[in-house]
């Protein structure tokens, strides 16, 4: 079947049905006769879709039978501008590419989180923002030497960052809701690692590993002395 329909815009656009394949095929052409859009629909509700912009850019559009779907605008050299897409799962994923060559992702899981993230020209993350149904927040950084920084701000109030330094050592603290240390771990770079906590008297208990395995356990008072 052939079907030949002309637009408001001007536009006119030939449609054909193919009875034998359900397969139901468009093609749009402009005043001139060049083709913009082109779009393909199948039984099981997949379709494929092709548009043509006047700024040179390409839009492509694919629904499958599960009405997933994955949207790509590209310029004239074939580069990803911009992409969308979801999964099974409900999770949707959109990722502009920016002018100076860095990526912005930004995420939405069907469980309500959501991520905002920035990736350098390699697509290695330097940033994220995330921020949870539950309210929390966290905050990722990854600074030029390498070490990352990493904030969270938790639902009760609580606060817990972490920074990971390019050596491989780390620093762990926990903040209780009135911003008072209640729980801090470390590493050096011979290999130790100590983990302190705040007890209710203000004094502090220390759990130290060595590299090879033996530990200490001490405590410490106001002063910060054993």
């Amino acid at each position: 079947i052939y079907i030949e329909r002309y637009n408001s815009d001007s536009t006119y656009t030939k449609r054909v049905i193919e009875s034998g394949n359900d397969v139901i095929s468009e093609t749009t052409f402009d005043q001139r006769g060049k083709v913009v859009k082109e779009s393909l629909e199948y039984k099981d509700g997949s379709m494929f879709e092709k548009k043509y912009n006047s700024d040179g850019t390409t839009e492509i559009k694919t629904v499958n039978s599960d009405k997933t779907y994955d949207i790509k605008k590209i310029d004239s050299n074939g580069k990803i501008l911009e992409q969308t897409c979801t999964s099974k799962d409900g999770t949707i994923r959109r990722q502009i590419t920016n002018s100076d060559g860095t990526y912005s992702r930004h995420t939405e899981d069907a469980d309500g989180r959501i991520r905002d993230s920035v990736l350098n020209k390699n697509k290695i993350m330097t940033s994220q923002t995330e921020v949870r149904p539950d309210g929390s927040k966290q905050y990722f950084v990854r600074n030029a030497d390498g070490s990352t920084n990493i904030t969270e701000y938790r639902a009760d109030g609580s606060i817990r960052a972490v920074d990971n330094r390019p050596d491989g050592t780390y620093n762990k603290v926990i903040y209780d809701k009135n911003g008072r240390i209640v729980e801090q771990s470390w590493s050096d770079t011979n290999g130790t690692i100590s983990t302190q906590k705040t007890n209710s008297d203000g004094t502090y208990s220390r759990h130290v590993v060595e590299n090879n395995g033996t530990y200490r356990d001490l405590v410490i008072d106001k002063n910060n002395r054993l």
